[in-house]
């Protein structure tokens, strides 16, 4: 149903429906869900944006919508990144049940405003920016956004800068190799 979120659940029962056989391995599910989502925020974007969309990436010219293909603008190098972010008003971003990707830290940090496809229902993180990102859950929703150029309240707030920057990353990093060490000194 249109504005249901692509559980574990949901996904299982479509493919059992097709009589798909469900490998015992979450990750599975976890990369259908993830591309089931992803492919149809960008159809939507595409077919309902009245802002020029451009689409970047992997094999979307092999996209079952020609939307999508006619604003598909091949790969980007990753020298060439920035000066893209620099050059756009809104980002989308539809990883299924993970938020705070790599992407909408590279978003926030250009200054451009980041659309994310909502499973804040689904999701395990505690952080989920309610009010710094616009969400989007259905065509709809993403259309609304668009048509109005929506802005989110707390845009580029102080502490998610602080959670993108690179010395909470270094903090993330030290911490998991203290913690990875901590319990292989238990384990000794």
């Amino acid at each position: 149903a249109s504005g249901e979120s692509l559980s574990k659940e949901n996904i299982e029962k479509v493919l059992t429906a097709n009589k798909t056989e469900i490998p015992n391995d979450d990750s599975f599910i976890n990369d259908i869900q993830q591309a089931m989502i992803r492919n149809e925020a960008v159809s939507w974007m595409c077919e309902v944006s009245p802002i020029d969309v451009e689409v970047y990436g992997y094999k979307w010219d092999k996209s079952e919508n020609k939307k999508v293909i006619s604003k598909f603008k091949g790969e980007v190098d990753k020298k060439d990144l920035n000066k893209l972010y620099n050059s756009a008003k809104y980002g989308l971003a539809a990883s299924g049940r993970v938020i705070n990707t790599q992407r909408l830290g590279e978003m926030i940090y250009a200054g451009v405003i980041p659309v994310i496809y909502d499973s804040r229902d689904i999701t395990d993180e505690e952080q989920t920016w309610d009010d710094e990102v616009l969400y989007f859950k259905t065509k709809e929703d993403l259309k609304y956004i668009l048509d109005n150029e929506l802005k989110p309240k707390n845009f580029r707030s102080k502490e998610m800068l602080e959670h993108f920057s690179y010395n909470s990353f270094m903090d993330t990093i030290l911490n998991t190799i203290d913690s990875e060490e901590v319990h292989k000194l238990k384990q000794d």
